[in-house]
């Protein structure tokens, strides 16, 4: 196959943070809260790409999450500019970043997959010009947009969040 898939496990890093609710953060949790109901949640995704495709070997990489919204929230993904863990992650205390790209239409209504191409951002962290601190999910409405996302604590393994990346086809070698 020409794909690689790098979807975490329970020692996965996801979290998400609340403005009213779940302000401590939600390290643990198995879905991850989105949008909100007249507040705000925020979430936070670390990929390990050890062993994952090099830039020059990288066709595309797409980010997929699935979960379910009453309304699109409206997602904006930001990459982060700094360390973080996935119980420190707060209110008060969480990391910053810098808008990357609009997420796109979000599933409403129906559990499904949602997806983003972040091919640049994935060439970029691979070739080291952007340390990986992965990618934070900012909700720019909140008219009851809430809704979840499976986190890498999921016990359902096949629905956790995952990065897969297409690589360039290798020339078989004579025999």
């Amino acid at each position: 196959s020409n794909t690689f898939t790098i979807q975490p496990g329970p020692e996965g890093n996801d979290t998400c943070y609340g403005n009213v609710y779940v302000t401590n953060g939600a390290p643990d949790a198995k879905l991850l809260s989105i949008g909100g109901w007249a507040d705000w949640y925020y979430d936070f995704f670390m990929f390990d790409l050890t062993g994952s495709p090099s830039a020059a070997d990288t066709v595309s990489a797409s980010f997929y999450l699935y979960g379910s919204a009453l309304n699109d929230p409206g997602f904006k993904l930001n990459r982060i500019t700094q360390s973080w863990t996935e119980s420190g992650v707060t209110l008060a205390n969480n990391p910053a970043s810098v808008f990357y790209k609009n997420f796109g239409s979000f599933a409403v209504g129906a559990d499904a997959w949602n997806s983003i191409d972040i091919t640049k951002l994935y060439k970029n962290w691979k070739k080291g010009k952007y340390p990986n601190y992965c990618v934070k999910l900012v909700p720019t409405k909140n008219n009851h947009t809430n809704g979840w996302i499976a986190s890498s604590d999921n016990d359902n393994s096949v629905i956790r969040p995952k990065i897969i990346v297409t690589r360039r086809a290798r020339k078989a070698v004579p025999a």
